[in-house]
């Protein structure tokens, strides 16, 4: 829709910008200028620069870390340290090295975790899965923005894993 000059686009559903990168450069240099002083901004975890990228291959604690190839999506090019064997990991780092501005590194948000039900060879027991909330605001042509009770998704790793792609396992929540 356009209204006052003004284009209003609405991305439910689809995946037109799915570059990792975006939001990142979105909430570092272009929310701050829209946002009141001092105003919180969702932002993605940690994201290394290409001069910092040393802290990663370096690491004792590569668990800590996730490496996405930024124009992939559905979880493919999303690899989770703390997912993968001390090979795979050694093996990300050299194709990180390889192409470094091809992919972006983040620190590791520790995920929320829910129990949850699980079937063992004999009974029943509970566990735990990571989850992720993906939150979702409206804003009608007059810039009000709302969001409800209904504005979240839910979704959940499957178990011993911490990645909440569906194509990767996951799951959604209730």
């Amino acid at each position: 829709a356009i209204r006052n000059r003004k284009l209003y686009y609405s991305g439910l559903g689809g995946r037109v910008v799915d570059d990792k990168r975006v939001f990142q450069a979105v909430s570092q240099h272009l929310a701050p200028k829209y946002a009141e002083k001092d105003a919180p901004i969702a932002r993605p975890p940690r994201t290394l620069e290409l001069e910092e990228y040393g802290q990663f291959y370096e690491s004792d604690e590569l668990e800590r870390f996730v490496v996405k190839a930024p124009d992939r999506s559905g979880g493919d090019g999303v690899m989770l340290m703390v997912n993968l064997s001390d090979e795979r990991r050694r093996e990300v780092i050299e194709e990180v090295k390889a192409t470094p501005e091809h992919f972006i590194v983040q620190e590791f948000a520790e995920p929320a975790v829910m129990l949850c039900p699980e079937e063992t060879d004999a009974e029943m027991v509970y566990g735990s899965l990571a989850n992720d909330w993906r939150l979702f605001t409206m804003m009608d042509a007059d810039g009000n923005v709302d969001a409800g009770p209904q504005s979240v998704l839910l979704r959940t790793a499957k178990a011993l894993s911490a990645s909440t792609n569906t194509s990767q396992g996951g799951g959604y929540g209730i």
